[in-house]
């Protein structure tokens, strides 16, 4: 039977605050705000919350626009590094790259030789003119190559999925290609009942519920389905709350140190190759 822990306390001043339990935690999956203005007040946000670490990635750097251009996929890429280099040791990055274009090796190359830049990021642009996954394939033999992990973005969208998005059966294919290559599938695969169930036979595949409405159920069934050392923390922010998607860990009927898994201990392996810590 699972321990009872506190889901969460008030503070001297009667207000709600995140249990203690949480801290420190790994965000293994944020954006930089398309508002500038906005970035240093989010970062601070992260940190009132007990998040030790952020990891950002771009998904273009003047909208979330499918196939971004070259020129804005570098732009945010650059964000991201400037980010690492005024937060050092808090901001971490992932290298975002469309990979349909020519240049994306080179982008590659060129990102994860700098300080913590940490891994890679796919969004909505896996996909070539003929619906192939094709342009995928060479990212994750290079990610392979460099021991670097792959967040990918999935869904499966009650509506039919954006062209050019991964679903979590291309998660599944993609790691059963690649068995040597470590991708994390974003948002619980979006239904998160069928999204698990995909990529559960792959243990190169971890998944974080970042993102989604807190759906009574889902983490627990994340774990159960996966192991609690294949289930990440994540925001989403800024689009959505760091505390909201803590709150799914806190809420969760699971034990203490899976809770303490799924907030620190998976990400500080896979993306620091850190051990347990204590």
């Amino acid at each position: 039977m699972t321990e009872s822990i506190p889901a969460c306390s008030l503070d001297a001043g009667g207000r709600w605050r995140m249990p203690a339990y949480l801290a420190p935690a790994i965000d293994m999956h944020a954006h930089p705000p398309y508002d500038r203005s906005q970035t240093e007040p989010m970062l601070a946000a992260a940190r009132r919350v007990g998040i030790e670490r952020l990891i950002l990635c771009s998904v273009g750097y003047s909208d979330a626009v499918p196939y971004p251009p070259v020129e804005d996929v570098r732009r945010g890429n650059d964000e991201v590094r400037d980010l690492i280099r005024k937060h050092p040791g808090f901001v971490f990055g992932l290298i975002h790259v469309n990979p349909n274009h020519p240049e994306t090796r080179e982008i590659l190359e060129q990102g994860l030789q700098h300080p913590g830049v940490v891994g890679i990021k796919l969004w909505v642009s896996c996909r070539d003119e003929q619906g192939r996954l094709d342009p995928v394939y060479p990212v994750l033999e290079f990610a392979t190559e460099r021991n670097a992990p792959v967040l990918c973005h999935a869904f499966y969208r009650s509506g039919g999925n954006l062209y050019g998005e991964l679903s979590p059966t291309d998660i599944a294919h993609l790691a059963a290609r690649y068995p040597q290559a470590r991708l994390v599938m974003a948002h619980l695969g979006g239904q998160w009942l069928p999204g698990v169930r995909a990529v559960k036979p792959y243990p190169n595949v971890w998944a974080d519920f970042s993102g989604s409405r807190a759906t009574m159920g889902s983490v627990e069934f994340a774990v159960r389905e996966l192991g609690a050392g294949r289930v990440l923390y994540g925001s989403d922010a800024f689009f959505r709350s760091f505390a909201a998607m803590l709150a799914k860990v806190a809420a969760a009927e699971l034990d203490l140190p899976d809770k303490r898994r799924i907030v620190w201990d998976n990400s500080a392996a896979l993306f620091f190759g850190e051990g347990v810590r204590t």
